[in-house]
């Protein structure tokens, strides 16, 4: 869910992807974004059945073309990659995967494009904007959508309430952020005109603001305590994983 989001034109970002996994019982639904022909990023918890035990490869169907769920090109996952650190330790893993699909998208840079991986490392104070295909949240209301969301969210220090793990950063405030629905999903700058990704959706909790000076005790707002991952530590990840199809710049 992104916190007061709006719903984009059609074809606006042409690399976010709908990821579906369904393994026995378990169900999720994560975002993700084109990195490649054949590859997709997105985050490692959306593969997991109990936080631990991974799904199997073809748990996962990735769609494109489209902004909307119930739209756009269905494809099968062959086979998906995880970090050195990850392959080693059930219990402490980085939660970024790159999913590699059966057969190559076709691009056509209206409706299917890769984005621009970035090495750039977001610092506190910077804007990036975020798209989720969660529910979006606008006025204390939740809405359950057909289309991604996207909106912009403030690189925050860490605080009581946002403890990220390494690589991960907090990023959120009054009326902005990323929740669950949302993971996996790009969070991006514009650079050169063209759309860079600096981090992806890891998590988020968000809580009610109210004015307690007041006697009503009104509302506020909604204050979202989200958590993203750095891209460019992954980059050497990334470039071996998919063959050297998809690299930071």
């Amino acid at each position: 869910m992104v916190l007061e989001g709006t719903i984009p034109i059609e074809h606006t970002l042409p690399f976010v992807a709908f990821i579906v996994v369904n393994h026995g019982k378990y169900n999720a639904n994560c975002t993700g974004s084109i990195i490649a022909p054949k590859y997709v990023l997105t985050a490692y918890h959306c593969l997991l059945t109990n936080g631990t035990t991974p799904t199997s490869p073809d748990a996962a169907t990735v769609r494109v073309g489209s902004q909307y769920k119930s739209k756009g090109r269905a494809y099968q996952v062959r086979e998906y990659y995880i970090t050195d650190k990850t392959s080693k330790s059930y219990k402490n893993w980085d939660d970024i995967v790159v999913l590699e699909l059966t057969q190559e998208i076709l691009f056509d840079f209206l409706t299917t494009a890769a984005i621009t991986l970035g090495r750039s490392t977001p610092r506190i104070g910077d804007t990036l904007t975020i798209a989720g295909h969660g529910i979006r949240i606008v006025q204390r209301r939740r809405l359950a959508i057909d289309s991604y969301v996207i909106g912009n969210v403030t690189v925050r220090r860490n605080s009581k309430y946002c403890k990220p793990v390494t690589n991960e950063f907090c990023a959120g405030g009054l009326k902005q952020g990323s929740a669950k629905g949302d993971s996996g999903g790009p969070a991006f700058k514009i650079i050169n005109r063209k759309y860079v990704q600096v981090a992806l959706i890891t998590g988020g909790q968000h809580f009610h603001i109210i004015d307690k000076s007041r006697r009503d005790y009104q509302l506020i707002g909604m204050y979202d305590h989200g958590t993203l991952l750095k891209i460019a530590p992954y980059c050497g990840y990334i470039q071996k994983a998919t063959g050297g199809a998809a690299y930071c710049q």
